[in-house]
């Protein structure tokens, strides 16, 4: 997954270096139906981002979270639309088509999001408030999904776990709060990309605790590693 998102992240930048040289070479150039070379080059970024959107994610509700996409398709090419209709340039009130979308996205999340956290290697929380127990004796990865939602996340089992066998965890938060509760002779070794929002990590007081690696991505949300 990781390896994906680069090769995505790659070719938008590849894509954008090649519009910013169309755009300062020929920015009146238009394909087909006389639309702007940038707009389309932008549409095809999103279109990208959809179908990328649609392959990857694994729930039926990730899959359909693209509304906001295609609220943005309209919206760039409102005028081209209503050029080829023969309707007003100003047809539509985009914010009735963003608040539609924005409605959709959530209205998709609560028909199809699993909103109950089970006990398993994989834990997802979305809409909701949930509390997570993971198992410091197991040494397989942990996966930690959070999206417009809070979730804690306890560890039990702390006193029997081996020091030497540390603990994988990935973190994905997005738009939500997450809080990772961590033993205070733990050691933290956060790895987590943060994307327009907060991480904070509670400082280690020893060198010898088990180990907690944090990996993952906050977007625009917060991710807290707290010991009591």
């Amino acid at each position: 997954m990781r390896k994906s998102s680069k090769i995505f992240w790659g070719i938008i930048l590849v894509v954008a270096a090649c519009a910013l040289i169309l755009f300062a070479t020929v920015p009146e150039f238009t394909i087909g139906i006389s639309i702007p070379a940038w707009k389309i080059l932008l549409c095809a970024l999103i279109i990208f981002d959809i179908i990328k959107h649609i392959i990857t994610e694994e729930k039926i509700s990730d899959k359909l979270s693209i509304f906001i996409h295609l609220a943005l398709l309209f919206i760039i090419l409102e005028k081209h639309i209503a050029e080829y209709f023969s309707l007003p340039a100003d047809f539509v009130n985009n914010w009735y088509i963003i608040g539609a979308a924005v409605l959709l996205t959530i209205a998709v999340s609560l028909i199809f999001g699993g909103r109950r956290v089970h006990a398993s290697k994989t834990n997802n929380n979305r809409l909701s408030s949930a509390v997570v127990y993971i198992d410091s004796a197991d040494t397989s990865n942990q996966e930690i999904r959070n999206t417009l939602g809070e979730t804690n996340v306890f560890f039990q089992n702390t006193d029997i776990a081996s020091v030497n066998d540390p603990i994988n965890l990935h973190v994905t938060n997005k738009l939500g709060e997450t809080n990772i509760h961590v033993p205070e002779s733990w050691t933290v070794d956060m790895k987590m990309t943060v994307k327009l929002g907060e991480v904070s990590c509670r400082p280690n007081t020893t060198t010898e605790g088990k180990k907690l690696i944090i990996t993952g991505t906050n977007e625009l949300g917060e991710t807290n590693i707290v010991s009591p």
